[in-house]
């Protein structure tokens, strides 16, 4: 069996997994480069001599779980490394989810924690987007109405599903605007401030050049992997960097082949939106617009129904047999047979 100082020997240069190791207070001693990159920077020495709590959501709740972890370790207590689910803080404060293996060791004399970090953006991402996937698709059975599922589908994707906030919209053909139908977010705050976001299609002005305006253009799934790096999203960059808003998804939901509405989706965690799940994400797209077509087919069915049922004509339907599936009121009134023993029978009754 491997002792774990052996094991940090052997890991301590691995390009998948990263490690470090901390002293008194979570103070870095030593890290290697692939903990670098899942953090997101460029040199080592930027990270060694800082507290580890300076890279971990000082709102996580089990913060004090790590404080008094970081204690027993540096003062030499040996304890079995459990296999946990943390959030990292990147360089630019995007939110990193992790697992983490920790050991206590011996490093240069003194006792230290040793802790591998595996990065699961990946994974939590395709999981955020089939839970989506699934969530939506029962949403399509049930929704009624246009404003339900839009209302709805803003409600699961932030409460549900985990990402930070969305927006269903549409675009105003006269002013170019992006008009929100409905919003949600984690915070009221928060929600507030992306209904009050001027979002336009025009390119010639500085609103109009972000994700919503190239979907909208595309006709195609955008997505920003990275948003405070895009210069053609710098309009919003104040409250990007206030909420944390590191990547985002714009999906324009179809209809006779138009785009109708425009989703928009927006995550702390970069490349939440990854373009290896594209299909996953046009798989959501294409449910909506068939949402949308099957809504209006219902609506379409209702009204014909109502105006068959209240004409004063007479009006029977048949299947392709000739059996009578329905007749409206008239021909009860002037047959004298009641609907439901007309139903099943051949016109011939009359």
């Amino acid at each position: 069996m491997v002792s774990p100082t052996g094991l940090f020997d052997s890991l301590k240069d691995s390009s998948i997994f990263g490690v470090f190791v901390y002293q008194e207070e979570g103070k870095i001693v030593f890290a290697n480069k692939r903990f670098t990159d899942i953090l997101g920077y460029s040199s080592v020495d930027e990270i060694l001599g800082k507290s580890i709590l300076d890279f971990i959501p000082k709102d996580l709740s089990n913060l004090e779980e790590i404080k008094d972890i970081i204690r027993r370790r540096t003062q030499g207590e040996v304890f079995p490394g459990e296999l946990k689910n943390h959030l990292f803080l990147s360089k630019t404060k995007a939110y990193i989810p992790v697992s983490t293996f920790t050991y206590t060791i011996d490093h240069n004399g003194r006792s230290s924690g040793f802790v591998l970090v595996f990065d699961r953006t990946q994974e939590v991402s395709s999981q955020k987007i089939f839970f989506a996937l699934s969530q939506i698709n029962q949403l399509i059975v049930r929704a009624e109405s246009e404003e339900e599922l839009l209302r709805e589908i803003c409600d699961i994707l932030v409460d549900k599903v985990g990402y930070a906030s969305c927006a269903v919209g549409y675009i105003d053909e006269t002013s170019k605007l992006f008009i929100q139908k409905y919003t949600r977010s984690t915070t009221k705050e928060k929600e507030e401030v992306l209904k009050s976001l001027k979002i336009g299609t025009d390119p010639s002005t500085p609103y109009g050049s972000g994700s919503v305006s190239q979907a909208y253009h595309t006709k195609k799934i955008v997505i920003i992997e990275d948003v405070l790096k895009r210069t053609h999203m710098s309009y919003w960059r104040n409250d990007q960097i206030r909420f944390n808003i590191q990547s985002i998804c714009s999906i324009p939901i179809m209809q006779n082949n138009e785009v109708k509405y425009i989703l928009n989706l927006y995550d702390t965690t970069a490349n939440s939106f990854s373009k290896d799940y594209l299909h996953l994400l046009e798989e959501i797209q294409l449910d909506l617009s068939f949402a949308l077509d099957k809504i209006e087919s219902q609506k379409s069915i209702t009204l014909y129904s109502k105006a068959l049922e209240t004409s004063h004509e007479w009006a029977v339907i048949t299947d392709k047999e000739g059996t009578i599936v329905d007749a409206n009121q008239a021909v009860c009134d002037i047959s004298g047979y009641t609907k439901s023993e007309l139903i099943g029978e051949n016109p011939r009754i009359f």
